[in-house]
């Protein structure tokens, strides 16, 4: 069964390199299983557009490093896909391994022998349509909009003031009409606002949404006044992750940790542990929620997340309820000098924005500092050297201390329930009764620790034996078996059948062409059909001195490109001299509006009708062939259309004269 249903595999042709130019490659589509599609040598523009056009879920690569040199022009490559981003899949990469195509040739019984770029293609798109390979991770989860000013106003009065304040207004106007269109969608975001004196002077927003889900919701702008740029959020490094598994999220240490956060354009963050340690404090300008939590989950457990303002801001509350962290907020907002005083003796702090997020961690910290000492006072009774953190955080939580140490103690030590009730009764008791209670624990400790012992190593054996078995039975053989040359087999001959299909349709317009074309020679020899030759060809022979327009027997053209008006005039003049302005010359132009430009800028010999004036032609490479009665009637109509226009002007002549004569008349008899 398919994972991916419609997947592009890509196997750069040899001598092609992205560092040498636009790489080649051979390209192999697959759908439900089968290869609909095989290329040999495709430019990487043409296979992101073909990626675009056919809907492809996946691009398939034995190394992603034949995209492009390095990772941000990956990203950059993914970008040029039109529509919806397609996931990119490198097959050799197992897990942590990477395998050469051979190897999976090997072990999948699918080929023999050095594979050609296409079935290189055709191997790594139907592997990664069953799920074999690593997803390559390049774009987070969110997409950022970029919301601001057209341009800045230059120097000036109150004109410039009043530009700005126009300008201020438009980007604020256009930010809460983006704001009230991702809230009716009900799509997580966080803002980022850039003030200014009248309004807003820029703005992002961070969404928790891939782009294609903004399609039809929010468009790009590029304006004079203003722009809106969307664009998803690259990764600050690369990752991999196995085909279908399912993303997890796990913090790196066991330590618990008490995070204060500073949000805004530039968001401060201080970390500190459980005994008011400081165990980082950095600020990132335009930091998602997204990247937050992968920093912070790299310095263990976040288990308070505290603001320094009260009510915290919705981007503090977001992240505590997607951590699921307490939220801790002081009763009232700190003022500037008590985050001064709080902060005094750290020398770590280098901006306002960290000084504030260090003081909302240490006014956390400052209440819960008694919990803290009472859970460690309560461990001492017992002598056990246990971590506390647990214990602290279900203090915090609201757990009795004693129950919360005891609960620690139990988890970390593993205690039977007999040992957890003589565990209460040392408490009371002296250190002779202690040193009984924890030989008796060690002794037990160290035979579960050799039964365990033994266990792993007949655990690791079992992995060696099913790790072997996984890659015997890797990927498509397992699912095909002795079906596998089969289904090659099917897929070469749909294959062949669609050329055949290809070759038929192409076939049958050729014959389609010949008959036109033989009906017009015959109807040439009835002088049924006029030809015009077309400028573009007109001018290449030319070039090469082989004819010219006088050299024709029908001194008809089409100027089917954009020419400079110089060149068509003298190409008339000189046919019109070569004829001694005894014959006509016919142009023929793709509008009106460029018909009538000619006219007034060539001799009267020449006529001039727009393509638009006959209903029906035929193109014919550097030829188009005209019936001549349509031609013919075309030309009268544009005389005609002359012949009035001249009248029309002589008639408007006449009754200008006949006004200034009696304009006159009156004059004279007034005098």
């Amino acid at each position: 069964m398919s994972i991916l249903r419609r997947v592009v595999g890509l196997d750069i042709v040899p001598g092609s390199s992205p560092q040498a130019g636009e790489p080649l490659f051979a390209l192999a589509l697959v759908e439900e299983g089968r290869v609909t599609l095989r290329m040999e040598r495709v430019p990487l523009s043409e296979v992101l557009a073909l990626v675009g056009e056919r809907g492809v879920e996946a691009i398939a690569v034995d190394n992603i490093y034949e995209l492009a040199g390095d990772f941000r022009g990956i990203a950059e490559v993914l970008r040029r896909v039109p529509g919806k981003t397609p996931r990119l899949v490198e097959v050799t990469r197992l897990g942590d391994e990477v395998v050469s195509v051979e190897a999976l040739c090997v072990l999948t019984g699918l080929c023999r022998g050095k594979l050609s770029p296409v079935e290189t293609a055709e191997l790594l798109a139907f592997l990664a349509s069953r799920g074999i390979g690593s997803e390559v991770l390049v774009f987070e989860e969110e997409t950022r909009i970029r919301v601001g000013r057209g341009r800045v106003p230059g120097q000036g009065g109150m004109s410039r003031e009043r530009y700005k304040r126009n300008i201020e207004q438009l980007v604020k106007r256009k930010v809460a009409e983006i704001r009230e269109k991702l809230d009716k969608a009900g799509i997580d975001y966080d803002l980022f606002v850039r003030k200014g004196g009248w309004g807003v002077v820029g703005a992002t927003f961070v969404v928790y949404a891939p782009r294609e889900r903004l399609n039809g919701l929010v468009k790009p702008e590029s304006g004079h006044d203003i722009f809106v740029e969307i664009s998803p959020v690259r990764r600050e490094s690369i990752e991999y992750r196995p085909l279908g598994a399912t993303p997890k999220r796990s913090a790196r240490s066991e330590r618990y940790t008490i995070v204060g956060v500073d949000p805004g354009m530039t968001t401060g963050v201080a970390i500190l542990d459980f005994s008011g340690s400081i165990v980082s404090v950095f600020s990132r300008r335009l930091l998602s929620r997204g990247q937050l939590v992968k920093l912070l989950l790299d310095f263990g457990h976040p288990a308070v997340i505290a603001s320094d303002v009260s009510p915290a801001p919705a981007y503090v509350k977001k992240l505590a309820s997607q951590l699921g962290a307490l939220l801790f907020t002081p009763q009232r907002s700190l003022s500037v000098d008590e985050k001064r005083r709080l902060t005094s003796g750290y020398p770590q702090v280098e901006n306002s924005h960290q000084r504030d997020a260090l003081a909302a961690a240490l006014k956390a910290f400052n209440e819960y500092r008694e919990k803290f000492d009472a859970v460690e006072q309560e461990a001492s009774k017992y002598g056990l050297s246990i971590p506390l953190d647990k214990a602290k955080l279900q203090v915090v939580k609201g757990l009795p201390v004693s129950l919360a140490v005891k609960e620690a103690a139990k988890e970390y030590l593993q205690l039977s329930t007999k040992e957890e009730l003589a565990l209460q009764d040392i408490a009371q008791g002296g250190a002779e009764e202690q040193l009984r209670f924890y030989r008796k624990l060690a002794e037990r400790l160290l035979q579960e620790n050799k039964a365990l012992t033994l266990e792993l190593r007949e655990a690791t054996k079992r992995v060696s034996e099913l790790e072997l078995t996984l890659k015997k039975l890797l990927s498509v053989r397992k699912t095909l078996g002795a079906d596998a040359e089969k289904v090659k087999l099917d897929s070469r001959v749909e294959q062949l059948q669609r050329e055949a299909s290809h070759l038929k349709a192409k076939l049958q317009q050729l014959e389609d062409r010949v008959s036109e074309l033989e009906r017009i020679l015959l109807g040439m020899a009835f002088s049924k059909y006029r030809l015009a030759i077309k400028l573009s060809w007109l001018v290449e022979k030319t070039r090469e001195n082989e004819g010219t327009l006088q050299e024709l027997s029908d001194n008809i053209v089409f100027i089917d490109k954009s020419y400079p008006l110089e060149l068509v005039q003298d190409l008339v003049f000189k046919t019109l001299k070569a004829k001694d302005f005894q014959s006509s010359v016919i142009v023929v132009t793709r509008s009106s509006k460029e018909a009538e430009t000619l006219r007034r800028a060539i001799p009267p010999e020449a006529q001039v009708i727009s393509l638009e004036d006959i209903a029906q032609y035929f193109d014919i490479g550097p030829i188009v062939a005209f019936e001549s009665k349509e031609l013919a009637n075309a030309l009268a109509r544009q005389t005609q259309g002359d012949i009035s226009k001249i009248k029309g002007i002589l008639e408007e002549y006449r009754r200008e004269r006949l006004r200034l004569l009696k304009d006159l008349k009156e004059s004279n008899l007034s005098a």
